[in-house]
């Protein structure tokens, strides 16, 4: 390419504004026929053949030069992505441990997008006795089988995701809500204890978590796949006081469908099958209870010590809260603090059935909030009437 400063300002002005100059030639050709052809003149037909072939001459090559720009740019589109993409990967690989602030190993490095949930070194989790670091199914002592969460997703992250993913999660970790939230999160927490993430999207929240309540245990849940993997794999990758399940959180076990947003919106996933969206893309996934975790070794212990739990599941609020009514009652004399986002309020479909778990929440030793100022989708916290708990 030629450097601008060597032209001159007429060939700079016409190199700006070439499709305008064809634009108003083509204008001045036609009203120049026009008259023209108005006094009989016979030149008249030949001027107009030679001014809109001129004019279209400039029109393709404007476009033809226009169609040299854009495939330019789509090439450095492509290397801008694949440096981003290859930036984040170098992020992950060679961050701090978070417990010794050094460099960690060959054989501590995370594979490309394909880690296991666990941190790759055991000694980091400091496991108790029944809660096991990798997903095989554990039989302790008691004889009862544990919980089996789902594997790693198996399908590749692409660059565009990991662009999109990775924005997001970097807006929301510098969002001031959440900021508020660790902040209640942290004082509800002054000994450590376990946080339940129900909805942890790509990480955000539960990274935040983990860093800034050290003796603190994170239990995360996320059910959309590719999410999951990058909470994973790079947001939580490391941070030896998290775990993280690719369950979806409900009232019952097994399998669910969930509405995806074929636009890639983070933050609209839903599996309320009367607030999907026309051209949302159907997927099906693993739902657990958190009822059903109090059954398993791998959790009961952890489960015992709950002091947060923290919802984000896109109106699906009663529904967990339903399977969670074991759990809280048998946290009674010490309820957890509750962070939820209601799912658009009172316009919801279902909203009595929202209030309903609600009502339930509040006779268990909840304070009670007005359910009526909620309007709109709105992030509530419940507070126990006391917390006589450790």
């Amino acid at each position: 390419m030629y450097s601008q400063s060597n032209r001159k300002p007429w060939q700079r002005y016409y190199l700006d504004h070439r499709f305008k100059i064809a634009c108003l030639v083509l204008l001045l050709s036609m009203g120049l026929n026009g008259y023209l052809l108005s006094r009989n003149c016979a030149p008249a037909q030949l001027h107009v053949d030679v001014s809109t072939q001129i004019a279209d001459n400039l029109i393709a090559r404007t476009l033809a030069e226009l169609r040299s720009v854009t495939n330019r740019l789509n090439q450095y589109q492509s290397y801008v992505a694949k440096a981003v993409d290859d930036a984040y990967l170098n992020y992950a690989m060679t961050s701090p441990s978070p417990d010794s602030f050094e460099p960690r190993t060959q054989q501590q490095q995370p594979q490309r997008y394909t880690d296991p949930v666990s941190p790759p070194d055991p000694a980091l989790r400091q496991p108790s006795a029944t809660i096991p670091v990798d997903n095989a199914v554990a039989v302790p002592k008691s004889g009862r089988a544990d919980v089996q969460p789902p594997p790693m997703p198996s399908e590749e992250l692409t660059q565009a995701q990991m662009i999109r993913i990775q924005d997001a999660y970097n807006w929301e970790i510098n969002l001031a809500e959440n900021k508020e939230s660790i902040a209640q999160l942290v004082k509800a927490m002054p000994d450590g204890g376990t946080i339940l993430d129900v909805g942890a999207n790509v990480g955000a929240i539960t990274s935040l978590a983990a860093k800034a309540c050290p003796k603190c245990h994170v239990l995360a849940f996320e059910p959309v796949p590719a999410y999951f993997k990058f909470a994973a794999t790079v947001a939580c990758a490391g941070l030896s006081n998290v775990e993280l399940f690719n369950w979806a959180v409900c009232d019952h076990v097994g399998p669910q469908k969930i509405f995806l947003d074929p636009g890639g919106n983070l933050g609209w996933n839903t599996i309320v099958a009367a607030k999907k969206d026309n051209g949302m893309l159907e997927k099906e996934v693993q739902c657990i209870t958190l009822d059903a975790l109090m059954d398993s070794p791998r959790f009961a212990e952890r489960l015992k010590n709950v002091k947060v739990i923290k919802v984000d599941v896109e109106g699906a609020e009663h529904y967990v809260i339903r399977g969670m009514k074991k759990l809280i009652t048998s946290l009674h004399d010490r309820l957890p603090l509750l962070l939820l986002e209601v799912g658009w309020g009172k316009s919801r479909p279902d909203w009595q059935q929202e209030v309903d778990a609600f009502e339930w929440l509040f006779a268990q030793g909840y304070k009670r909030i007005n359910l009526d100022a909620i309007q709109s989708t709105g992030n509530v916290v419940l507070e126990p009437l006391s917390r006589n708990g450790p």
